[in-house]
């Protein structure tokens, strides 16, 4: 088995005070507001999906216990790729198109 076929597409957040914060081994950031910063945390956001990825590789029992959260909107739903394929006709065949077409994001 694929460990991403078990990783369920979940990207966590902390919420401290109404704020978002992205924390990782050696800082917490309360808000990106420069390039310098978003380039840090796409890194640890990087670097802390390999070790999980890798972790998961070595302990695959623990699969279906750890999900990774994506925010609302982040995956496209079927309907946005369902009313991009018009000229198939076939609505069963549209839906399976759309769902596959999801797993782009």
């Amino acid at each position: 088995m694929n460990v991403w076929t078990g990783l369920r597409t979940q990207l966590s957040l902390s919420v401290l005070s109404n704020k978002k914060y992205w924390s990782n081994k050696t800082s917490m950031i309360e808000e990106i507001t420069n390039e310098k910063e978003l380039i840090e945390t796409v890194n640890s956001v990087g670097a802390s999906i390999q070790m999980i990825h890798d972790y998961l590789a070595k302990n695959p029992q623990f699969i279906s216990k750890n999900w990774i959260r994506f925010p609302r909107g982040f995956i496209r739903p079927a309907t946005y790729f369902r009313d991009r394929l018009l000229f198939v006709e076939n609505g069963s065949l549209k839906s399976n198109l759309s769902y596959n077409m999801m797993l782009t994001d």
